[in-house]
């Protein structure tokens, strides 16, 4: 699947959310913006490592955060465009073939910035939420460091690809309030990578595996793990107003 596919798809769900922002137009539709960060845990799916028994990943934390601006319709349906960067880190330890099995003398990393964009729906509930939604990701910098050292340590744009489409569910909840406009949320967020992290290029060097040669090639998907901490402010909402015959903004 080419990113094309994930571009109509995006295109679709912006469709389908114009219609249900038609739908709930005479709720009374309210505004948010919030900031928040996230303490994450990545994972770099590869069958060929995964199945590997002198590979093994390690536990590998990254960051993210970003700012938000949230559209309400009602107390229970919004809809959240977000923009952020993150850290995203994997590492493994790794043994050759001809050592003995379980034993990793090596270390191999793989690094990225990532620049964020998301489109999320959440649905409220009693001071609960539940999200999902697309998201669009622009690699920045990656590097690979070896201990064994090879050809690919450095720089890898080439062998990486530059960017990549993501599906995001999550939940969570508000933990603070102050009176009815600021809340401090607290929730967990799950992110897979659709398409393979690896160009052609890198699939053809054995870029990602690396020391490793495997008879077939399988491809390798992010995955992101995060507990989210953020900060939403309401500052306005729309109201009819009879006097002027239409609705108005009116700040909180």
């Amino acid at each position: 699947m080419g990113l094309s596919f994930y571009f109509c798809l995006m295109k679709k769900i912006f469709i389908l959310l114009a219609l249900f922002s038609a739908t709930y137009a005479a709720a009374q539709t309210f505004f948010d913006l919030g900031f928040c960060g996230a303490w994450d845990v990545d994972f770099l799916y590869n069958k060929n490592i995964s199945d590997d028994t002198n590979f093994r990943h390690q536990f590998s934390p990254g960051y993210s955060f970003g700012g938000k601006f949230g559209i309400n319709f009602g107390e229970r349906h919004s809809l959240c465009f977000e923009g952020g960067v993150s850290k995203f880190n994997q590492e493994f330890k790794y043994g050759q073939v001809s050592e003995t099995e379980g034993d990793f003398p090596y270390r191999r990393k793989l690094s990225y910035n990532s620049v964020d964009f998301l489109v999320l729906y959440r649905h409220y509930g009693q001071g609960q939420y539940i999200e999902l939604g697309p998201q669009y990701s622009l690699y920045k910098k990656p590097v690979l460091t070896d201990s064994q050292g090879n050809d690919f340590s450095g720089d890898v744009k080439d062998y990486m690809r530059s960017s990549n489409a993501a599906a995001v569910v999550g939940f969570g909840g508000n933990i603070l309030k102050g009176g009815e406009v600021l809340f401090v949320t607290f929730g967990f967020r799950f992110k897979y990578h659709f398409m393979d992290l690896i160009t052609e290029k890198g699939k053809t060097e054995s870029f990602f595996t690396g020391p490793r040669g495997y008879n077939e090639y399988k491809k390798t998907n992010a995955i992101t793990g995060a507990l989210q901490l953020g900060i939403d402010y309401s500052f306005g909402y729309f109201a009819y107003a009879q006097c002027r015959g239409r609705r108005v903004f009116l700040a909180f």
